[in-house]
């Protein structure tokens, strides 16, 4: 998990684009919870933004080439990957491609194709309708020149 990062921190879009990729990954997506609560935010629109979030889920699970590290429904913490998972869906919504195919390209572990981009693009045009603004979350990489390196071995040929 990221340390001094929660579920919170992303916003009530982010959050609730989380929780419902969350409940679809674990097969939960019918969920009296998360129903009422997509009901709720997205009005006669539910099952459609369900059934894509179901669709995402599925997309990175099957087609990916990678495992995804996800946290537990409900749970506050949050992992790098649900980072990129919410990442995707607001490049969508600034209809920023590069950034889009960059954080997809990631999490499937191979260049997306353009079916899955569409899913994604739509999928996050359903939050943005429903004024669910998803705001991209901080990312940073970890500072490697400051880890002991270990376990490596140099060789140098040739003269000079």
């Amino acid at each position: 998990y990221i340390a001094n990062m929660k579920l919170p921190d992303l916003g009530i879009g982010g959050s609730m684009a989380l929780w419902g990729f969350r409940a679809s990954a674990a097969g939960q997506s019918q969920c009296c919870a998360i129903v009422s609560g997509y009901e709720r935010a997205f009005e006669n629109q539910s099952d459609d933004v369900l059934a894509l979030m179901l669709d995402y889920a599925r997309m990175l699970g099957n087609d990916g080439n990678r495992r995804i590290g996800l946290g537990c429904s409900g749970c506050g913490s949050l992992t790098a990957d649900e980072l990129s998972i919410v990442a995707v869906l607001a490049s969508a919504q600034l209809d920023a491609d590069a950034a889009t195919i960059a954080h997809l390209t990631w999490l499937m572990g191979g260049r997306p194709k353009a079916d899955q981009m569409e899913l994604v693009k739509n999928l996050a045009l359903h939050f943005l309708h429903a004024g669910l603004v998803i705001q991209l979350p901080e990312i940073s990489l970890s500072d490697w020149s400051a880890r002991p390196v270990k376990n490596v071995t140099i060789y140098q040929s040739g003269t000079a």
